[in-house]
């Protein structure tokens, strides 16, 4: 089959609109494929690996994802994994394309490059491709993290990858048929792993256990100054500058009982004491 030409008989309504690009639009209504025809699961019970070679794979959608080393996350699970199963690493493909099987840029209808590097890798060293999941090689061509992310492979996208794979075995982490919420979740928690966050909420600040009513002994400290301020400057806002206390607080200390002493110790220049005012 030639790289640069889809297959003629690909069941597939394509419908065109009028753009300023003129690109065509296409849409894919076939039913959803079975992945686990086509991916083997290295967590599967009994499972064993094919070749004693193996060729990572990695990838993300975006340049920004690249940069914000999201595919670090997935190295180090393969990596991992690889350990785990006395496997003999022969590459590390990370490429950054949309998971569709072609590539949808200027080229249209190439495959992707990193794909297809990872399978000849595979064949000229005699290995298997391990990836995190089913996602990172193959995703629908209409899928959108935001308005469809839950569109999943279709039968004609499985058969089309197993064709070009030939005898090139894939292996995912994560089992196969997993739904997309399972995907995104081990996507999350893989990511957060790496970068030791537990996600949710962030914690709040553990606070010293203090005494009851410390608030109230802090502020008494400060009634006695404050009011002695007050009768000299008669500005319950420039007291609150001053000491940091409440306007509203220094208003309801004023006309305490205790307040009393303090402020008519202090008359003004009309007679008059800051209590009368």
């Amino acid at each position: 089959m030639h790289h640069n030409a889809r297959p003629k008989d690909r069941d597939v309504t394509i419908a065109t609109r009028r753009t300023s690009t003129a690109k065509i639009i296409v849409d894919y209504r076939h039913a959803e494929g079975e992945p686990a025809d086509f991916f083997q699961c290295c967590l599967a019970a009994g499972w064993q690996p094919p070749k004693q070679n193996v060729v990572l794979y990695a990838r993300v959608s975006t340049r920004q994802q690249y940069a914000d080393g999201n595919h670090l996350s997935q190295l180090t699970e393969l990596r991992a994994e690889a350990e785990r199963l006395g496997l003999n690493v022969v590459g590390e493909i990370v490429e950054v394309k949309s998971g569709s099987i072609y590539e949808m840029g200027p080229g249209y209808e190439e495959y992707r490059s990193g794909l297809f590097k990872a399978l000849m890798t595979a064949r000229r060293t005699d290995a298997f491709i391990l990836a995190c999941d089913v996602s990172r090689l193959l995703r629908h061509p209409c899928f959108h993290a935001k308005t469809k992310p839950n569109a999943r492979p279709t039968k004609d996208d499985l058969r089309e990858l197993s064709e070009l794979a030939g005898d090139v075995v894939m292996v995912t982490i994560l089992e196969p048929d997993a739904p997309p919420s399972i995907e995104r979740g081990t996507c999350r928690r893989r990511g957060q792993q790496y970068r030791q966050r537990t996600g949710g909420r962030p914690r709040k600040k553990q606070v010293e256990e203090k005494e009851a009513g410390h608030m109230t002994r802090r502020y008494r400290e400060k009634f006695e100054p404050c009011l002695r301020a007050y009768a000299k400057l008669r500005s319950l806002r420039e007291v609150s500058k001053l000491y940091g206390v409440p306007h509203t607080t220094l208003a309801r200390w004023k006309r305490s009982e205790a307040a009393v002493p303090f402020l008519r110790a202090t008359t003004t220049s009309n007679g008059q004491t800051p209590l009368e005012t």
